[in-house]
């Protein structure tokens, strides 16, 4: 059905329509081609959230050891640190905890896990809340899907905020988002397995 509708779309876009119709059509276009290719490949988002600053844009690639952002305090946070997360598919909408909750979008503890490493911040990280921590969920009434961390130089320096891409394969920026009552500052990468 999706191929038959990007078909569609693409026909449209070739008939005499106004700019900014083409613009959304090929929008839409884009959309379906991810949803496609997101069918048939194992893709991955994962989120960089309350970050203090961010070098990148969307649609760069994120190669191994390239600078995500700084970690921060931005968004509904109460201290300097980095929230990460990874769901099945690609994302570039926000999402919440409670969304994740209900699958929608799916959660990946197993590749979320793999980014728990001393190349995550050139240093090792502190894990401040875990994955589904019991407390968190008591606390705040929710299922936290994701790690709070923060490098463990972080009361002495701050020379070790930057976050760095640290999977061997290759991400790409597919949303900056800055959401002032939730996550702050998020930079979110899909990526293969």
């Amino acid at each position: 059905m999706t191929i038959e509708c990007a078909k569609e779309l693409a026909e449209i876009t070739k008939r005499n329509v106004n700019e900014q119709d083409r613009t959304q059509l090929m929008e839409a276009l884009v959309l379906l081609y991810d949803e496609l290719y997101n069918e048939l490949n194992n893709k991955y988002t994962v989120r960089f959230a309350h970050l203090e600053s961010t070098p990148l844009k969307v649609g760069d690639i994120v190669k191994p050891d390239s600078i995500i952002g700084k970690i921060g305090n931005t968004g509904d946070s109460t201290a300097t640190h980095l929230h990460i997360d990874c769901v099945k598919g690609l994302q570039t909408g926000r999402y919440s905890l409670l969304d994740i909750e209900n699958n929608k979008p799916e959660p990946d503890p197993r590749q979320l896990n793999y980014f728990i490493d001393e190349k995550l911040f050139h240093i090792k990280p502190v894990i401040t809340s875990f994955y589904c921590d019991p407390e968190y969920q008591a606390e705040l009434r929710k299922v936290h899907f994701g790690y709070d961390l923060v490098p463990e130089d972080r009361h002495r320096t701050k020379t070790h905020y930057d976050i760095h891409w640290n999977r061997s394969i290759n991400g790409r920026v597919v949303a900056i988002n800055n959401d002032k009552t939730g996550y702050g500052l998020c930079v979110y990468v899909v990526f293969e397995r």
